[in-house]
């Protein structure tokens, strides 16, 4: 499911046309990466964009669908996401401070309308608490690699990296990654961050 009221268009990053990209050695070169939802109830996709700082991107490929949902949906989603997220970092927009924090500003209100809708759809009490009951994961792309992260909620609410000394907490994948390897990498950190306070062969065994 694309939200009417969220979506935006498929598009190429500023740097790249499709078909120039697909053709690349690294075809994530200049994106940014996205971040995944996932709950009992729903997955979503959100690509971001990185402009001084990383937020839900205002134009990027943003979608959700009702658990369980298909490989197919998975793959085409974030392989959208991926190709629409963008790396502003060195351009003129991130040069130029107003642009910027306009930017950022329109990517707030896209990540409100977002779970605006997921309330409605699956039936959440409030924006919040379709939000605090997620588990998620963030993908990062980088000069050298691409980075697919395990977020933990902790008990003030907030977000996090996970941080155990006992467990991997990232997945680093080669900038030439295929969708499908960054979605099964994105699934075993999901998996992962649903497991806080167990050690990776405790996660492993369950």
């Amino acid at each position: 499911m694309v939200s009417k009221s969220v979506e935006g268009e498929i598009r190429q990053p500023l740097t790249l046309s499709a078909k120039e990209s697909l053709r690349m050695h690294h075809p994530w070169t200049g994106t940014a990466g996205f971040l995944f939802f996932a709950t009992d109830r729903f997955v979503a996709v959100a690509a971001t964009m990185t402009c001084g700082w990383n937020f839900i991107s205002p134009t990027g490929w943003c979608a959700h669908t009702a658990v369980p949902a298909s490989r197919e949906w998975l793959i085409e989603s974030i392989d959208h996401a991926m190709r629409t997220s963008e790396n502003l970092q060195g351009t003129e927009i991130h040069r130029d401070r107003e642009k910027r924090e306009a930017l950022n500003a329109l990517g707030l209100e896209r990540n409100n309308a977002l779970w605006v809708e997921i309330r409605k759809a699956y039936k959440y009490r409030t924006p919040a608490n379709a939000r605090a009951s997620t588990w998620m994961v963030a993908v990062e792309v980088t000069k050298t690699e691409i980075r697919v992260c395990a977020i933990i909620k902790n008990r003030n609410g907030t977000w996090g990296a996970w941080e155990s000394p006992h467990t991997s907490k990232r997945i680093l994948l080669p900038l030439n990654a295929t969708a499908e390897e960054i979605t099964d990498a994105t699934l075993k950190m999901l998996t992962l961050s649903t497991l806080r306070g167990l050690t990776m062969q405790e996660a492993f065994e369950t």
